[in-house]
């Protein structure tokens, strides 16, 4: 278990170093730089800017300095945001979107699980056919047409909960449902064909030679089993509800990260965009560890296999 969680540990830094590395050389290759917009600005004081934030250095001592802030923890200060660093913006903001993410993903997993399962208990009927409708209908429709369908049905026809912001409990409701449609569809599909193949497998067909109840069978063996090869696509499905966060959380004028990483990309806000990269690609290079130690935990054969 030791060399397994070791080289977790190796990968996991080596990918953080390709996301800072990448996401560095890639945004300074983008034609302009983050005074090119500003029309009052004349060309000495773009200059002066320039120098002031060390952008007329050579792009290797840029890369070092930036590596080297970035292993103390320092992402720098933003460039459109004039006296507020980027780890107090990431202080302030973050929490939001997480919590819009972990709410969203509690609600997506019970019901996702609930589903397919139903559906596989229920398969050839009325609601078999119903949830494998609603599962393709999940992973079709983007983001923000169900929000915006959210918004329109139960917000301006029947006026159960706000339009839009994030000031208490009734004002989650929507968001919160709206992130986690598209994965509520997608468990539902994945649960249910898992559990068509563990119906299959000879531990089931001993189960029932054995005289358990289809009842037991299914609690006892096809859950079970059935839900350990989801475990590695925990990891992506929280890089997804973070990524579809974004987009929420503009439909919905969530105070969450989401508007200044777009933002920052759009102005060629160099700190800000490498910092919010960086910091989420280390959330979800932590998230995906996490899973990998869970399933080696769940699972031997991943931890012992060569």
């Amino acid at each position: 278990m030791k060399k397994y969680i070791l080289q977790r540990v190796v990968i996991s830094l080596v990918t953080v170093w390709l996301i800072a590395t990448c996401s560095f050389f890639l945004i300074h290759a983008l034609p302009g730089d983050p005074f090119s917009t500003e029309r009052i600005m004349s060309v000495e004081t773009k200059e002066k800017m320039l120098a002031y934030y060390g952008l007329d250095r050579p792009i290797l001592e840029q890369y070092g300095t930036f590596m080297k802030n970035l292993l103390h923890g320092d992402f720098g200060y933003s460039l459109k945001n004039p006296g507020q660093s980027v780890n107090g913006i990431i202080a302030e903001k973050f929490p939001v979107s997480a919590m819009l993410g972990i709410m969203s993903w509690l609600v997506s997993l019970p019901l996702g699980l609930l589903f397919g399962i139903l559906a596989a208990r229920k398969h050839g009927t009325a609601v078999d056919y119903g949830l494998v409708a609603f599962s393709v209908l999940g992973v079709s429709v983007p983001v923000f047409i169900v929000a915006s369908l959210f918004q329109y049905l139960f917000a301006i026809k029947l006026g159960w909960f706000p339009v839009s912001r994030w000031r208490g409990w009734s004002y989650t409701v929507l968001p919160v449902l709206t992130l986690s449609f598209g994965s509520i569809a997608g468990r539902t599909r994945s649960m249910r064909t898992l559990m068509f193949e563990v119906m299959s497998e000879d531990y089931v067909k001993t189960a029932k030679a054995k005289g358990l109840s289809a009842r037991e069978i299914v609690w006892r063996h096809q859950i079970r089993n059935a839900i350990i090869p989801m475990i590695p696509t925990m990891g992506m499905e929280i890089v997804g509800i973070l990524m579809g966060s974004f987009v929420v959380e503009n439909i919905f004028s969530i105070p969450g990260i989401g508007a200044y990483f777009v933002t920052s990309v759009q102005s060629l806000d160099y700190s800000m965009t490498l910092g919010l990269t960086v910091f989420l690609g280390i959330f979800v290079v932590v998230a995906n560890f996490l899973v990998d130690l869970i399933y080696g935990l769940v699972d031997p054969r991943i931890r012992v296999a060569k």
